[in-house]
C-alpha cells in the first residue's frame, strides 16, 4: 500500500526533499582541468559556483593558445574578452559551413576570346578570333587558355585582349592594348603582357577586384626579315593577386558574366 508525501515523518520528509549538495569548490576546480572544451563549456552552465572555475582565463588561456594561437595573441588588442569567450568565437568560425560561390551562368563554348597585337606607333598588325568551344583550360581546371599560331611579329609590339559572349550580347576588354611587355627569358624567348581589371561589384572602376588579365606571347627560335620573329603560342590566363596563382575556370566565368550579361 502507497504512502502518501504527507503522511512521512518529518525527519524524513526532510532528508527526501532536501537538494543534492554541490561537490566541494576544490573538487569542481580539480575536474575542470581534465575536461574537453565542449564539456567545460556545458558544465559552466550548471549553476554560478560551477561557472567560476569553468569559464576562468586560467584554464581556457592553454586551450586557446594550442588550438588558435594566432587569434590568441589578437587578444592584446582587446585584453577585457575573456578566453572562454574568444575559443566560443574562433570554433563557431572553424566549424561554420562555408559558402559555397553558385556555378557561373555562362560557359566557356559561349565565349570567343579575339585578340589584336599592334605595333608600336598602333597600327594593326595581327588579330585573332578563338572560339571557347576550341580551347582548354590549364591543368587543374584554371582560367589559362594555350593558343597556337604561326605568324612572323616584330618584338616591339602592344597586346589587346577582348571576350565576347555568343550573339554579340555582351563584350568585355581584358586588356586594352596600352602597356609594353616585359621580356622573361634572357633571349626574348617570351614576351607577358599584363593588365589589373576592375571591381566586377558596385563600385566599377573605383578599384580593381584583385584578379590581372595576362597575355604571353611565345616565340620561336626562327627569325624572319626585318627583325620580326616566329610567334609560335598565345598564353592568355586570368591570375589571381592574392595568391599569386591562376584563376580557376569557375571563378574566371563568374568574374566575367558581371559584365557580359546586364
Amino acid at each position: 500500500m502507497e504512502m502518501e508525501i504527507n503522511e512521512l515523518p518529518a525527519g524524513v520528509l526532510t532528508k527526501v526533499m532536501a537538494p543534492a549538495r554541490e561537490p566541494p569548490w576544490e573538487i569542481v576546480n580539480l575536474l575542470s582541468r581534465h575536461l574537453e572544451p565542449k564539456t567545460l563549456a556545458i558544465a559552466s552552465c550548471v549553476s554560478k559556483s560551477w561557472s567560476v572555475p569553468m569559464s576562468s582565463d586560467e584554464l581556457w588561456r592553454p586551450i586557446c593558445l594550442s588550438r588558435f594561437p594566432s587569434l590568441s595573441a589578437l587578444r592584446q588588442l582587446h585584453p577585457n574578452i575573456p578566453y572562454r569567450r574568444l575559443f566560443h568565437l574562433a570554433h563557431s568560425a572553424s566549424v561554420r559551413p562555408r559558402l559555397i560561390p553558385p556555378p557561373p551562368r555562362i560557359s566557356l563554348r559561349q565565349l570567343f576570346f579575339a585578340v589584336d597585337i599592334f605595333n608600336e606607333s598602333g597600327s594593326l598588325i595581327f588579330s585573332l578570333v578563338k572560339p571557347g568551344l576550341q580551347v582548354n583550360p590549364g591543368p587543374g581546371e584554371v582560367f589559362r587558355f594555350d593558343i597556337e599560331v604561326a605568324v612572323c611579329l616584330e618584338e616591339e609590339m602592344r597586346v589587346g585582349w577582348t571576350v565576347v559572349l555568343e550573339g554579340w550580347k555582351g563584350v568585355f576588354s581584358m586588356m586594352k592594348g596600352k602597356s609594353k611587355g616585359r621580356t622573361v627569358i634572357s633571349d626574348g624567348g617570351e614576351l607577358w603582357f599584363t593588365e589589373e581589371l576592375p571591381s566586377a561589384g558596385c563600385c566599377v572602376g573605383r578599384s580593381t577586384s584583385g584578379l590581372t588579365a595576362e597575355v604571353g606571347v611565345i616565340f620561336g627560335g626562327q627569325r624572319g626579315g626585318s627583325g620580326k620573329r616566329m610567334v609560335e603560342k598565345l598564353k592568355l590566363g586570368l591570375m589571381s593577386d592574392v595568391n599569386c596563382r591562376y584563376a580557376n575556370l569557375d571563378e574566371g566565368l563568374r568574374y566575367l558574366q558581371r559584365f557580359l550579361q546586364k
